[in-house]
């Protein structure tokens, strides 16, 4: 059971609709790719958990009283079991809890992390009156990884996931006492946005069109029809799809009042199809040049 799923912070929502559409700062884009890799490992390590019957997992909690973030927690039995999912490419060297990459950066931090979450978890079992055993696990999820030096019992690999999998199943079985704890803990999830410092951009300089939803190409066009708009990987959306895909994007670029134009810059559609979905779909507000549009 999948009790919760990751939600990407607005910072870096806006990091991924301004890529392709403006060159973004080199920090930016090495925040935005390490963020893509590391959500692609998450995303493999979820399709092997997710198909697990009769165990609770939370994809991405942050408890923010004790500093503590976690990839995955995962209620199973007596335990709950903590994983910080890695995405690493590469050849790294072990030793002594430190990670050396190929380029020689060393990662100090990774081993002392999964210790002061697990810390933190305890800590927050022990307020709120749960009895639950942790143990905690780095996985690296990344098939072409390999890491050369020491070995220790706190590091998997994706191909012992299989033995994972098995001991969960062992301890199958989700009670009371297991949801109120998922509950728990998504009720002190906390906003990780504050981690994330982004610069900012001139809006009046992106480039504009739509972003298609599956190969996230920006530039899907109108079919001959004019009924849904197309992309070249031959991914389709309705008229209204891409118009609620366009008013995202435009929350994220913080656009205060939303009007008809702002919308038709990137949708190129006719007046009279826009004004017919707007209506129907969203709340007018403002008069005559002032007018702008609400979610409904």
């Amino acid at each position: 059971m999948i009790a919760k799923f990751h939600e990407t912070n607005d910072k870096l929502l806006l990091l991924h609709e301004l890529y392709g559409r403006l060159d973004l700062s080199k920090s930016d884009y090495d925040l935005l790719r390490r963020y893509l890799s590391g959500f692609e490992g998450e995303r493999k390590f979820l399709d092997v958990m997710g198909e697990i019957d009769g165990v609770v997992v939370l994809w991405d909690i942050y408890l923010e009283d004790y500093s503590a973030q976690f990839d995955f927690l995962v209620l199973a039995g007596q335990y709950v079991f903590h994983f910080d999912v890695k995405h690493y490419s590469g050849v790294y060297a072990y030793r002594d809890g430190l990670f050396k990459s190929a380029n020689g950066r060393v990662n100090k931090r990774l081993m002392m992390q999964l210790t002061a979450s697990e810390v933190g978890l305890k800590q927050f079992l022990l307020k709120h009156g749960f009895h639950y055993k942790v143990t905690s696990r780095v996985v690296f999820m990344n098939e072409s990884f390999q890491l050369i030096g020491d070995t220790d019992k706190y590091i998997l690999f994706y191909y012992d996931l299989g033995r994972v999998v098995d001991y969960l199943k062992g301890n199958a079985g989700i009670c009371e006492d297991m949801m109120r704890l998922s509950e728990a803990l998504i009720a002190h999830h906390g906003d990780d946005s504050k981690f994330y410092n982004t610069d900012d951009y001139d809006m009046d300089d992106i480039k504009p069109g739509i972003r298609c939803p599956k190969c996230r190409r920006v530039g899907m066009i109108r079919d001959v029809k004019g009924h849904k708009y197309q992309c070249r990987c031959g991914h389709r959306v309705s008229n209204r799809e891409a118009v609620d895909i366009v008013y995202r994007m435009l929350e994220l670029f913080r656009v205060d009042k939303i009007r008809k134009c702002d919308l038709n810059r990137h949708l190129e559609m006719p007046n009279r199809t826009l004004q017919r979905i707007l209506s129907k779909h969203y709340i007018k507000k403002g008069i005559n040049r002032g007018i702008y549009y609400e979610k409904k």
